[in-house]
């Protein structure tokens, strides 16, 4: 016994005694358990099975004056497998063909078809065939194959053929799941869903062409990606425009507001210029990009590509538009009278890798030499081509074309270069014999380096670039 309670010993005449016989219950059964003590009641009704209630119900419902009875009372019955045993449920379901509903509705209101829909699972009775295979309202809008073309041939997600069918998704999803038609994957999804929206032309980055590796230069440089989204923001209009023609970009040119520096709040922020951009979403784009370099926060981790030489002009153009600099000067002699001009290519990046790999391949493959070096304002590495031979070369190379497209205030300044080279005097070279002319242009035609031309013939580059680009020797032919 517990302190402060009182244990009440349960016996027939206890339990007859308070049962009374006004209502015609009787008491077939005590039931001693471990944690408690059940009845069990047969019900005055014939029809209706025995009960078995705890004590703290019977003691309640005597003192309340209620029926005993579940059923009599309309009581839902949470253990009603108790009340319909496995041979009693197959007697009634099996051999007397008596649907769930009606078992449901001759043990009481309060029994649902559903509870021996549980019952026939739990106890392993199989469902009749008829009531299984029964063709639904749905089936019959919706053949298996109309469902299996539109959801799997062209790729149509569950929403768009509910509100084709003016029905409600999850009605597409279950019927799905009765032809056996298996529900694609979120990854999947996002996929088909990416390619089916996107705003460019796909075919456009399946082919190697001057325009793409500028537009991946430009990408590389002034580019983001996120997932499968992709977009590029620069403060020149003309590149944007550009890019967004070639690519195929059917979307609208975003334009964000320009913003003074200084404080807010006590915050330092940047000043920007007019910026536009445009951005798109295509799986298949974010794949091929990826592999070229385009990753997620490749700011600080971006390396070279491998670009076929007779793209990397157009590359490099695409680099330099974006992340670029072209500094012209004059130098004044010693009394002060402007004499020469002294020119300046600078390409800025966050990536010292690139940095490096990019000066190197300048250096081995054209002979173009710069400095490197850090910028602590902007948080950039640099290299500056300053050598007015190496700057000769880098402009032939980025503009190898008249009809080439570049940035207009940076393209002006490069053809300005080009255009004071021809006005410039030329350096007085070494004569050359009719064979080391022609020795040289075999070289030039087998893609060596103008710089290891120079050193192999002891003389300068720009003799050798001379030669490459027909200032002088034209007669010569090989």
């Amino acid at each position: 016994m517990n302190k402060g309670y009182m244990t009440i010993i349960w016996t027939r005449t206890l339990v007859e005694s308070k049962m009374g016989d006004g209502d015609g219950y009787k008491l077939m059964e005590i039931i001693r358990g471990k944690k408690a003590t059940h009845f069990i009641i047969n019900c005055p009704n014939e029809i209706h099975p025995p009960q078995e209630i705890s004590t703290r119900t019977f003691s309640r419902r005597i003192e309340k004056g209620e029926k005993l009875c579940d059923i009599c009372t309309g009581r839902k019955h949470h253990n009603f497998n108790k009340i319909m045993p496995k041979e009693k449920l197959y007697k009634l379901y099996v051999v007397k063909n008596m649907s769930s509903a009606k078992i449901a509705e001759s043990l009481g209101k309060e029994v649902t078809r559903q509870h021996i829909n549980y019952l026939l699972r739990k106890y392993g009775i199989p469902r009749k065939q008829k009531h299984q295979n029964r063709k639904r309202p749905l089936q019959e809008k919706i053949s298996k194959d109309d469902l299996y073309y539109l959801y799997i041939i062209e790729q149509k997600s569950q929403a768009e053929i509910a509100k084709e069918y003016n029905v409600n998704s999850r009605s597409i999803s279950y019927l799905m799941s009765i032809y056996g038609i298996k529900s694609r994957g979120k990854t999947e999804a996002n996929k088909i869903r990416s390619l089916r929206e996107s705003k460019v032309n796909l075919s456009f980055f399946l082919t190697f062409s001057s325009s793409f590796f500028y537009v991946l230069g430009v990408l590389l440089t002034d580019g983001w990606r996120s997932g499968n989204k992709i977009g590029i923001e620069m403060a020149d209009k003309d590149v944007i425009e550009h890019v967004a023609k070639v690519i195929g970009y059917t979307g609208a040119i975003t334009i964000r507001k320009p913003r003074q520096g200084g404080k807010v709040n006590g915050k330092k922020i940047h000043g920007r210029k007019k910026m536009y951009g445009i951005q798109f979403q295509n799986y298949m784009v974010a794949q091929i990009l990826n592999k070229w370099g385009l990753v997620e926060g490749k700011s600080k981790t971006l390396s070279f590509p491998k670009i076929p030489k007779e793209f990397i002009g157009d590359f490099l153009r695409g680099v330099f538009d974006g992340d670029g600099s072209v500094i012209i000067q004059q130098q004044k002699n010693s009394k002060g009278v402007y004499k020469t001009k002294q020119f300046r290519l600078v390409f800025y990046t966050a990536s010292l890798d690139f940095r490096d790999a990019l000066c190197e391949y300048l250096r081995k493959e054209y002979g173009i030499t710069g400095g490197t070096g850090f910028e602590e304002e902007s948080g950039k590495y640099y290299l500056s081509v300053g050598n007015k031979e190496s700057v000769y070369l880098l402009c032939h190379l980025l503009y190898n074309q008249n009809n080439t497209f570049g940035m207009r205030r940076k393209k002006e300044k490069v053809l300005y270069i080009l255009k004071y080279q021809k006005q410039d005097n030329p350096p007085k070279y070494r004569r050359f014999s009719k064979d080391e002319v022609k020795l040289i242009k075999s070289h030039l035609s087998q893609g060596i380096a103008v710089g290891k031309i120079a050193t192999d013939m002891g003389c300068s580059r720009s003799a050798i670039y001379s030669i490459k680009i027909g200032r002088t020797h034209k007669d010569i032919s090989l």
